[in-house]
């Protein structure tokens, strides 16, 4: 296996076990409030803060689906649903949610369901909320609140594409593409009147 961060080597030998108890963490800077969440039961405490488990009498009220790794231009997204009262929820909504940091750590326990973090969980996505919707409850009493979050704009949005004549001059001295494209365009915007 290729490791290629700085990782917590107490983490390292707990995911090369051949056994694992595997964890995530979930910071959501909310309006008002500090959510820290994970996905196993009962308090695990990490980086001096308490992270509330969503597994509650054996029911998970929190589901995380974040992308695969990848290293390029384009931004990631994933999505974050609670589950809980339909009006409990309804009152979590908050349209001043978006763009508010979201950040995810993969960690491992000691033991099945867990609280006892081996080594400091590996930092694996950081986004910003980008869109928040309730869906009432289809069966029973439970709705769900998805959260959309993004890791940054992609690089269409960021970066523009320019090339002026200084540009081709470097690389082609004495061209004169730009000088007979100004005439073209000029040319085709105002044609001469004969």
């Amino acid at each position: 296996m290729i490791h290629e961060r700085d990782s917590d080597p107490a983490f390292i030998a707990g995911i090369s076990q051949p056994v694992i108890y595997p964890i995530t963490l979930v910071r959501i800077d909310w309006p008002g409030e500090l959510l820290n969440l994970h996905t196993g039961a009962g308090t695990v405490t990490f980086d001096g803060e308490d992270f509330t488990g969503t597994l509650v009498n054996g029911e998970n009220l929190g589901v995380l689906q974040f992308p695969n790794e990848a290293a390029g231009l384009r931004g990631q997204e994933m999505s974050l649903t609670l589950y809980g009262e339909y009006s409990q929820l309804l009152d979590r909504v908050n349209p001043l949610a978006t763009g508010r940091k979201v950040t995810v750590w993969a960690g491992v326990t000691t033991e099945p369901g867990g609280n006892v973090l081996v080594g400091d969980p590996e930092l694996v996505f950081v986004g910003a909320i980008s869109g928040d919707l309730v869906s009432p409850p289809t069966s029973g009493a439970i709705a769900a609140l998805m959260l959309r979050v993004k890791s940054g704009t992609h690089a269409r949005v960021r970066g523009s594409i320019t090339h002026s004549d200084e540009d081709q001059q470097s690389n082609y001295p004495g061209d004169t593409y730009f000088e007979r494209t100004a005439r073209a365009t000029a040319y085709r915007s105002a044609p001469p009147k004969w």
